[in-house]
């Protein structure tokens, strides 16, 4: 119950105490007549006795009988007060309960109460010599010896210091709560069990999630299913014996998006209750963690990927240094070769990092042009003819006569990675397969369930028509677990792929940022030992 209700009870309840006392006393009284002397003085003593301690009281106490509440001479209405009521109010009650006072203020309640109504209100007074002051006023109706109402028992606190403490803790609830929403870092308070209280709008928007339905979750709900066994900070945290926890964990958003986080808890005590509850910040550092997966890239990429043509480099060359092949100039020719090929391989992966590395920080701006997509699939079957050829190769290809709005140079790098790919994992004389399908804007709604246009594989659909691209090859597959990974960087099925087919394996992950950034999708779809068949989508050009 809010405090300024607790006093107004106290007061009802000071009051009906009071009454009880005046009751009892006009009992006693109506006997000093019909009493003996002993029996009058002991009923006078004890009248005496119950002054004395309503006098005592801190609350304002004044008693108004019905006799008298419409004589307005000389304010005789105001039978019998205690002192607490003139310190509250600052002056004699007489003063306060004036004429105009009583007529505008006090007589429409004195009427409800003499009705045998109990009046409870607080409210700001005006008090002359202190000021502004918030009282709690309380009017109880008294009985009569039959039962008649006599009169009217006020009852008055002074409780200025706890609204002002109120509108204080207010203010800086507010304040908290700025602080709270406003603040960057997610944050949530929870209580001992582990359901949220209370969250922000970051760390709504971190998780995905609106704050009904956070609130309708518990911590553990949101932390990776592998993160979750680490309790042992509870008992120390919850004890006192440390002020506050740090961990670095994985989090899940709404949609099962993985999310790095570095989480802050404390625990902190209600004022009123003392009851405890954690305090949680959720800072998202997902991108700390990229970089920190970059940075372990690189340094695989240096130790593997650079170090092995290098070596083969350093090697063939200190063998010609050597001057033993001066007589030998074929098997000088081969060691020439060797560090001729190396060295296309180190041009290939160095090149292939700095374009991955451009479209993934956006400085390689999209020039768009207006292309026809036949156009596009022509250059890129044109610049793998060789390496097809050489591979023993067919390669059959299909086009649209549609036109797409994109940066040429990148689109057919797409599809030369896509085919170069095909061709290095197809066995000889097998086949490898490029065409191009329009799916029209009502037709990825409801997809035909046998349409070899549009693949099974999850894709995400879009209100546009777009054009399908599919790369397929008779290789020898890929594993169902390997399918969403081979488009990240340096992924390969086999870690031998790299050295024994000549890749870097960063083609399919440029491939998949090109796409991306043209606003389409990109997916495989593989059989083990029966091959694969590598998908990306562009929207067309909207015909005005």
């Amino acid at each position: 119950m809010p405090l300024p209700r607790l006093l107004q009870a106290f007061q009802v309840d000071l009051a009906k105490l009071t009454l009880r006392w005046l009751q009892h006393m006009a009992e006693q009284l109506q006997q000093l007549q019909l009493t003996d002397s002993s029996d009058r003085k002991a009923a006078e003593m004890a009248f005496q006795c119950y002054e004395r301690i309503v006098s005592a009281t801190t609350d304002g106490i004044a008693l108004i009988d019905r006799n008298y509440c419409y004589q307005i001479v000389n304010q005789t209405y105001v039978n019998w007060h205690n002192k607490a009521i003139t310190e509250i109010i600052g002056y004699p009650i007489s003063d306060l309960l004036g004429p105009d006072i009583f007529q505008t203020v006090v007589r429409p309640r004195f009427d409800r109460c003499l009705a045998g109504e109990t009046i409870e209100y607080t409210g700001w007074f005006e008090l002359e010599g202190l000021g502004r002051q918030f009282l709690s006023v309380t009017y109880v109706p008294y009985l009569d010896s039959d039962r008649s109402i006599a009169g009217v028992v006020v009852s008055l606190r002074n409780i200025t210091p706890l609204k002002q403490a109120e509108l204080a803790l207010r203010q800086s609830e507010q304040k908290f709560r700025g602080a709270f929403d406003m603040i960057s870092a997610g944050m949530a308070l929870v209580s001992p069990a582990g359901g949220f209280l209370e969250v922000n709008a970051a760390l709504c928007r971190m998780l995905g999630y609106s704050e009904a339905e956070l609130l309708q979750r518990r911590l553990e709900d949101i932390e990776h299913p592998d993160d979750r066994g680490n309790t042992d900070w509870i008992e120390p945290l919850f004890s006192g014996k440390v002020s506050a926890h740090q961990t670095e964990q994985r989090f899940v958003g709404k949609h099962g998006q993985s999310i790095w986080g570095l989480m802050n808890l404390a625990v902190m005590r209600d004022a009123q209750t003392n009851s405890p509850y954690l305090i949680v910040q959720i800072a998202n550092i997902s991108d700390r963690h990229k970089l920190d997966e970059m940075k372990d890239e690189f340094i695989s990429v240096v130790s593997h990927e650079l170090r092995t043509p290098l070596t083969s480099i350093r090697g063939a060359l200190g063998i010609l240094e050597t001057g033993i092949l001066n007589d030998d100039p074929d098997a000088a020719q081969r060691m020439l070769q060797v560090a001729l090929k190396s060295t296309d391989r180190l041009v290939r992966l160095v090149n292939d990092i700095l374009t991955l590395e451009r479209l993934e920080s956006d400085k390689v701006p999209l020039e768009l042009e207006i292309c026809a997509v036949s156009d596009l699939m022509e250059q890129a079957v044109e610049s793998v003819a060789v390496l097809s050829e050489n591979a023993d190769i067919t390669l059959n290809w299909s086009s649209v006569s549609t036109l797409v709005e994109v940066m040429p140079d990148a689109i057919v790098q797409t599809l030369t990675n896509l085919l170069s790919n095909a061709i290095k994992f197809s066995p000889p004389q097998s086949v490898v397969g490029l065409n191009a399908t329009v799916i029209e804007a009502e037709a990825v709604s409801e997809p035909e369930v046998n349409s070899p246009a549009i693949p099974a594989s999850p894709y995400l659909p879009t209100p546009t028509p777009y054009v399908l691209f599919a790369i397929a090859d008779q290789g020898r597959g890929i594993p169902p677990d390997k399918l969403a990974s081979i488009f990240g960087r340096f992924q390969q099925v086999d870690s031998s792929d790299s050295r024994q087919r000549g890749g870097t394996g960063l083609g399919l992950a440029i491939s998949k940022s090109i796409v991306e950034q043209h606003h389409g999708q990109i997916w495989a779809e593989s059989q083990l030992g029966q091959g694969s068949t590598f998908y990306f989508t562009l929207p067309l050009v909207q015909r005005s």
